[in-house]
């Protein structure tokens, strides 16, 4: 068994002796030795004996414990093995026969299969503090049910024979500090339907885990393998992975806008976890009905929020814990929305984790959706700079735009179609309205705060005929504080040349010309500014279209 005592005595033959060794290999007896097994060579016997202990009561490798191994004779001297699990091959040598049986082709003489059990090696889980913890679906060789896990900061820390009343396990508190935890192999799913799983492959820890955040080791023991039957700390050798503790945090704020792809970051998530936008998070799984041993009452419709892109669930975190709904907008009434999280890599990596509301019990804070209060109307007049005074939304910032579009154009295509739409409503700065100031507390609308906020663009007039227009939200973040599209003070420039290239490649629009003194400093300026973006390069002098 991995993690203990190996001892090959016992081998059947005739005129076998001290001097004969056995040597284990990977596959086949001529290839190289194994490496991992306690010998320096790294395979090799020192020899076939019969094992013999100080102890009379001691008859194998599994009686002795750490104190005892000087006083004993055996083919590794009941040394531990630190080699990954399977079968291996053991190779006879004599050095009767005029070899030195200390290179891996004079062991070419295959006499059986050596098999090594238990768990793999570098196999990680995770589990959070303050919730139960299921360690599943644990890979190796010949697990059983019965087989004890232990949570240290290392593996087999030597601990010496207890006195009286002194604990013999001595585990990472919050996790395993008294006692291991014993392996199983049954799960259920949501709906009461029991899941066999391989033996030895799952460790449930009954109550909710309280350690200390951070990365611990998961070490492994066989009771009927151990000299102790795994009753000290000392028996747990077998470093199986790591298991990482995260604590959680059910206070986030994360905001997006109505009517934009909603992507938000948590960089202390890993790849795979996933959150639920839900009426409310499902209760948290208790003792007898974890890994859904009752089914749940009622369904996930009772969970649901209506209107979520994908029905609320957002796509696995990846790139350093980046959440999104993917490329569909979110429509939904401005306000807040609980986040219900659900840990999806390192617990379950076979399991289809993250797919049921029922993996999402574990509330992490509100999601605000930003955006205006709709029904507004607003009025400005042609060849005077244009201002929205108390444009009322819920969540608006400082730096947050308004989009001024032909009326009849829709505010829920992507941002660039918005912004390209914006341009041809020829308003100032692109029918961009910004603001620089800080919203003001304005009313309590069905239950929420709701701020408002003065947009204009600035001094420039508006150079257009009358009609309606539409208004869409811009948010500061989206990156359109500048001009897009040609677009600079209400102007897109196409081109230079002369009035009759103008003319023809403005057809069959007018050129709209300043009026007034204000309007003329306003196209001065977009000129200024579309040459230095760019845009007008020399030799076109004012012909300009």
């Amino acid at each position: 068994v991995v993690g203990e005592a190996c001892d090959v005595t016992g081998i059947m033959g005739r005129d076998i002796n001290a001097w004969d060794r056995i040597a284990i290999k990977s596959d086949t007896c001529s290839g190289p030795f194994q490496e991992g097994f306690p010998e320096a060579t790294g395979a090799i016997t020192s020899g076939i004996v019969l094992f013999k202990s100080r102890k009379p009561e001691d008859r194998n490798c599994m009686d002795i414990v750490a104190e005892e191994m000087e006083g004993v004779v055996s083919n590794w001297g009941c040394r531990r093995i630190d080699v990954d699990t399977g079968t291996f091959r053991m190779c006879f040598c004599t050095p009767r026969e005029g070899t030195t049986c200390d290179e891996a082709v004079h062991f070419s003489f295959d006499i059986g299969t050596l098999h090594l059990l238990g768990p793999n090696k570098n196999q990680w889980r995770r589990c959070a503090s303050g919730h139960r913890c299921e360690i599943a679906e644990i890979e190796g060789y010949g697990l059983q049910n019965g087989d004890n896990l232990l949570i240290l900061d290392a593996c087999r820390t030597p601990q010496k024979l207890p006195t009286t009343g002194y604990m013999t396990i001595k585990g990472v508190e919050g996790l395993t500090l008294e006692a291991p935890v014993v392996s199983y192999e049954k799960i259920s799913n949501f709906y009461g339907m029991w899941m066999d799983m391989p033996s030895g492959s799952v460790f449930m820890f009954d109550e909710p885990i309280t350690p200390v955040a951070g990365k611990y080791r998961m070490c492994w023991c066989r009771p009927s393998a151990s000299a102790r039957a795994c009753g000290n700390t000392d028996d747990f050798a077998m470093d199986m992975g790591e298991l990482s503790i995260v604590a959680p945090s059910t206070s986030y704020h994360r905001q997006c806008y109505q009517g934009q792809r909603c992507t938000i970051q948590f960089p202390e998530w890993d790849d795979g976890d996933t959150v639920w936008i839900l009426n409310r998070c499902p209760e948290m799984p208790k003792l007898g009905r974890f890994r859904y041993d009752v089914p749940y009452e009622g369904t996930e419709l009772d969970y649901l929020v209506e209107g979520w892109p994908l029905l609320g669930r957002s796509l696995p975190a990846e790139a350093g814990g980046q959440i999104s709904w993917g490329s569909e907008a979110v429509w939904l009434p401005v306000g807040r929305y609980l986040m219900c999280w659900c840990m999806g890599s390192g617990m379950w990596p076979l399991h289809r984790r993250c797919e049921k509301v029922h993996d999402f019990w574990i509330p992490t804070g509100d999601l605000e959706i930003l955006g205006p209060v709709p029904g507004q109307n607003f009025s400005a007049t042609a060849g005077h700079p244009v201002v929205i005074s108390d444009y009322t939304s819920f969540g608006l910032e400082e730096g947050d735009g308004l989009a001024v579009v032909p009326f009849g154009e829709s505010c829920k295509g992507p941002l660039e179609a918005v912004l390209n739409a914006s341009a041809r409503s020829e308003f100032p700065q692109g029918g961009l309205l910004t603001t620089d100031m800080e919203p003001y507390f304005a009313r309590k609308l069905d239950t929420l705060m709701n701020y408002s906020v003065d947009f204009s663009a600035k001094q420039a007039p508006v150079i257009q005929n009358g009609g309606y227009f539409s208004l869409c939200i811009v948010p500061a973040q989206s990156g359109t504080g500048t001009a897009v599209g040609g677009t600079y003070g209400g102007y897109v420039f196409r081109g230079c040349g002369t009035e009759q290239e103008a003319r023809a490649a403005c057809a069959p629009r007018y050129l709209p010309m300043p009026k007034t003194q204000y309007s003329q400093m306003a196209l001065e300026l977009a000129v200024r500014k579309a040459r230095a973006a760019g845009e007008l390069a020399e030799p076109c002098g004012h012909g300009i279209w």
